[in-house]
This record gives structure tokens, C-alpha cells and sequence, in this order.
């Protein structure tokens, strides 16, 4: 059940990046400020991911 909730979180996760990549691709046009906020969404993405994994297995 850990692993399957574990994969639940996973493509939640590539879900949100891909809907943020393209909301920062169509709204935010200088591309240094649009690489900062690619950046920001994925260290903050695996941080949840890596949370997601603490609560799972009580590490």
C-alpha cells in the first residue's frame, strides 16, 4: 500500500510540474525570471516528494 500510495504522489507530482512548466512558459516571458521559477517548482516539488516519502515511511 506504501508503494502504491508512494506512486500516487509521484505522478501528482509530474502532473503538477508539467501544469506549472506551462503556466510559466505562457505567462512569464523574460527567461531569466521563467528559469528561477522553473527552478523554485522543481526543488519545491521534490521537497514534497521527499516529505511525501518521510510520512510513508516514518523516516
Amino acid at each position: 500500500m506504501k508503494a502504491l500510495t508512494f506512486a500516487v504522489f509521484a505522478a501528482l507530482v509530474y502532473h503538477v510540474w508539467v501544469g506549472m512548466r506551462n503556466i510559466w512558459m505562457d505567462y512569464v516571458k523574460p527567461p531569466g525570471i521563467r528559469l528561477g521559477l522553473h527552478v523554485f517548482t522543481i526543488v519545491w516539488l521534490v521537497a514534497c516528494l521527499g516529505w511525501a516519502v518521510q510520512v510513508l515511511w516514518r523516516l
